[in-house]
């Protein structure tokens, strides 16, 4: 999908997109097909969780001599209850409270399966510091020499 849908999107609800990476991140071992449906499916869940005024935030994080990179997606807005931090990766699984029209509940499992069969860890947790949620997830460094399952 392309990032500028995404800008679009933001741009319409009121939403400030921070782009964060830094571009002297290492090459990453990732299917160029796939690894962009794991951006797109966190920026559109944060689209849909963030209200006009509020702000999306992509990251990327690496220190010298790691194997891996996160990357996250945060957005303000709504938190998610400490319980449910495995359970929204689970398949067809719903927060209490969400509309039907918000999907089949089959996007951050597949997210999550992308991930995984990357050899890469992906989870959520709250930012207090931004009063939301955040969304991260690692994928291994070109240099790492791991065998890349797919």
């Amino acid at each position: 999908e392309s990032s500028s849908r995404y800008v679009t999107s933001a741009r319409d609800q009121g939403v400030t997109l921070i782009n964060k990476v830094s571009d002297q991140l290492p090459k990453v071992m990732a299917d160029p097909t796939r690894i962009p449906h794991v951006f797109g499916n966190l920026i559109s869940n944060a689209l849909k969780h963030t209200t006009a005024g509020g702000q999306i935030e992509l990251d990327a994080s690496w220190n010298e001599g790691d194997e891996q990179v996160t990357f996250s997606v945060q957005n303000t807005g709504i938190m998610i209850p400490e319980e449910y931090y495995n359970k929204i990766f689970e398949r067809f699984f719903r927060m209490p409270g969400e509309k039907i029209a918000e999907g089949v509940g089959l996007g951050l499992a597949i997210a999550r399966d992308i991930v995984v069969g990357h050899g890469g860890k992906i989870w959520a947790e709250n930012s207090l510091a931004q009063n939301g949620a955040r969304f991260c997830f690692t994928l291994n460094t070109a240099d790492s020499h791991q065998t890349l399952i797919s």
